[in-house]
């Protein structure tokens, strides 16, 4: 019995040089005839550049690469066996564009040298000029410590992007290296994203792992990266987090505080009392925090801030706690890199 093969349909078309193409058809017995053709019967599907594939009568579909641009067209043929002739389906046309030209690409907005916890919200995959068609990329984003860096995890990243990252997992801090896939469409000429500087010293870098139209790749080297780099430095304390507050269990009152200390080391804290509740300036003798320093550091769940950490120091004091009203601390941190600026703050 006679059987007609026919193309129902190309896709993607048009489609780039270098793209798949996936061919769907089907093979029905002519009427008056009877009968259905076995599903594991194939058919192969052909075109003019010499390209093909094969699949079953069931399956309806394979998938073939063109191999050159231009016009193109499609056949597909069923072989036929003793119950059923062959036939070779209508031409489909096809169309193939040329693969889309390499593009010059930079990476901008992310300085040499960077103070921790800096937040890069022009970090941009910049083109030459507007996209011609749709690009999709990948950045990869991995940090070195500074070799002053103590108890650090190299399986994490000190910094991510604002977007955070495509291999991170909920409630986990980004893996070293992460990457974050992103898409630049026809016309524009960049893709912006936020970076974020972590609080350990070290050397990021971002590169431009992926960029490529219709998967082919359009990137002129393999190699493009922009690096940043945190120095290890003298602790931060930030301004306005210091605090004194009276002990709710205890007699006496607590100096709290948040900074950073990017080589994750503490030496000592130094705390100068003054206000009209004191006589005068009461200093008190600095505080050794070499030996519980690695308490201080935030664990993994709250990375790629390793070097910040919050820190309370109390102080014994059975006097009226009316006069902390009027008093001012200023606080002074010291690592292995030297010592913070003097940040001061009271009662709120």
């Amino acid at each position: 019995m006679a059987a007609t093969t026919k193309i129902t349909g190309n896709t993607p078309n048009p489609v780039a040089l270098g793209q798949s193409v996936s061919a769907s058809f089907t093979v029905a017995v002519n009427a008056p005839g009877s009968g259905t053709i076995p599903g594991s019967e194939t058919v192969t599907v052909a075109d003019t550049t010499g390209a093909s594939c094969t699949g079953t009568v069931s399956a309806g579909s394979c998938t073939l690469k063109p191999n050159a641009a231009g016009a193109d067209t499609l056949t597909a043929t069923y072989t036929g066996d003793s119950n059923f002739q062959g036939s070779t389906s209508p031409g489909s046309s096809l169309t193939v564009n040329p693969p889309p030209a390499a593009v010059a690409v930079t990476l901008t907005g992310l300085p040499a040298t960077s103070p921790p916890g800096q937040q890069y919200s022009s970090f941009a995959v910049a083109l030459s000029s507007p996209a011609s068609t749709q690009l999709n990329g990948t950045l990869e984003l991995s940090f070195t410590p500074d070799s002053s860096v103590k108890n650090w995890n190299s399986s994490y990243i000190s910094a991510q992007f604002g977007s955070a990252c495509a291999n991170a997992t909920a409630g986990n801090p980004p893996p070293n290296p992460c990457t974050l896939n992103f898409t630049i469409d026809q016309n524009p000429s960049s893709a912006t994203g936020g970076l974020q500087v972590g609080t350990v010293a070290g050397t990021i870098t971002v590169k431009l792992a992926v960029l490529s139209a219709n998967g082919t790749s359009v990137l002129r080297s393999s190699q493009m990266s922009a690096t940043t780099t945190v120095s290890a430095a003298a602790p931060g304390v930030t301004t306005g987090s210091v605090t004194i507050a009276p002990n709710s269990t205890q007699n006496g009152f607590s100096v709290q505080l948040t900074a950073y200390s990017d080589s994750r080391d503490l030496v000592s804290a130094s705390f100068n009392f003054s206000g009209t509740g004191l006589t005068g300036t009461t200093s008190f003798p600095d505080v050794a925090l070499g030996s519980a320093a690695s308490s201080y550091f935030p664990g993994t769940s709250s990375l790629p801030n390793g070097g910040g950490f919050q820190l309370t120091v109390p102080f014994p004091y059975s006097g009226d706690m009316s006069v902390l009203e009027g008093t001012t601390v200023t606080v002074t941190l010291t690592n292995s890199m030297g010592t913070s600026t003097q940040v001061t703050g009271g009662v709120q």
